[in-house]
């Protein structure tokens, strides 16, 4: 990350931005708030001004994966991780810095996580004029998303598969899943 980037990362406005996806991010979560999360919340503007000054200083270090058992189907459990608040408002952050630029350099033929066009994207600091230290609305924090929703790409994605198809020449297209993926990957072996 460039050094004018970490800047932005350090602003608590961008950090704001962050905390927002943060909350969006967590309403899926499979914990419970047991991870200080609303206590957070709670006093989120001084939070936000201690965090950019932990990062702008040198002295912010995330803490570590707090690790589970996910509950899956019947008596199965997958291996799963939670990030502290912190750490999840920073990655946010990160994110939404990166993510314009590396958009730019991503192949046409990458359909998810796309940036929302210029034009659907608003602006955030108009998000907060009028709110206090707290998490915006649930209405706003949907236009503020970065990215375009999954299902607005699908259709896209759908065609350029068929064309493709099509001009292949191909008789024969599959689609797969392969089970319990996640649950076999040799972290070993992607660790060394």
């Amino acid at each position: 990350m460039t050094l004018d980037l970490y800047k932005k990362l350090c602003d608590p406005k961008v950090l704001k931005i962050a905390a927002n996806y943060v909350h969006d991010d967590k309403k899926d979560d499979f914990i419970p708030d047991t991870f200080r999360n609303q206590d957070y919340i709670f006093n989120l503007g001084d939070n936000l001004q201690r965090l950019g000054q932990a990062l702008k200083n040198g002295t912010y270090r995330p803490r570590p994966l707090k690790e589970i058992d996910v509950p899956k189907s019947g008596l199965a459990v997958r291996p799963g991780s939670s990030l502290d608040i912190e750490d999840h408002i920073v990655l946010f952050g990160i994110a939404y810095l990166l993510a314009p630029i590396m958009d730019r350099v991503l192949p046409e033929s990458v359909f998810h996580f796309r940036v929302k066009k210029k034009g659907k994207r608003p602006d955030p600091d108009k998000f907060f004029q009028n709110e206090g230290p707290v998490l915006i609305r649930k209405e706003l924090r949907q236009e503020l998303r970065i990215f375009e929703d999954w299902y607005e790409a699908w259709p896209e994605f759908v065609a350029e598969a068929q064309s493709i198809y099509e001009k292949e020449g191909f008789i024969f297209m599959v689609e797969s899943d392969i089970s319990a993926y996640f649950e076999n990957i040799l972290l070993r072996a992607l660790y060394t």
